[in-house]
């Protein structure tokens, strides 16, 4: 997971969103620290988090999204109406 916290660019959530990075050559070490930046963010009231993807190469985009999306939901974060929107805090 990267350390930036993403600005929205309007909508219902307009304020900033943690990203969350779906791929990594260290993928273990990297579902560690999603984890605790996920979980971290939801403790101090972050009201969205966002996927990306810093794969080198066309065919690591993406590949740990399912893995991200199941850690995100673990922690009370739940995907927008459309597939573009910010995934929004449920509690």
């Amino acid at each position: 997971m990267t350390d930036a916290v993403c600005g929205a660019s309007g909508g219902p959530l307009a304020g900033p969103a943690r990203l969350v990075t779906t791929w990594a050559a260290r993928q273990a070490m990297a579902q560690v620290q999603n984890a605790a930046a996920v979980r971290w963010w939801h403790d101090v009231g972050g009201d969205a988090v966002t996927f990306g993807s810093d794969a080198h190469d066309p065919a690591g985009v993406a590949s740990r999204f399912l893995d991200d999306a199941h850690l995100a939901e673990a922690h009370g974060f739940r995907p927008g109406r459309d597939p573009h929107d910010f995934w929004a805090r449920i509690d």
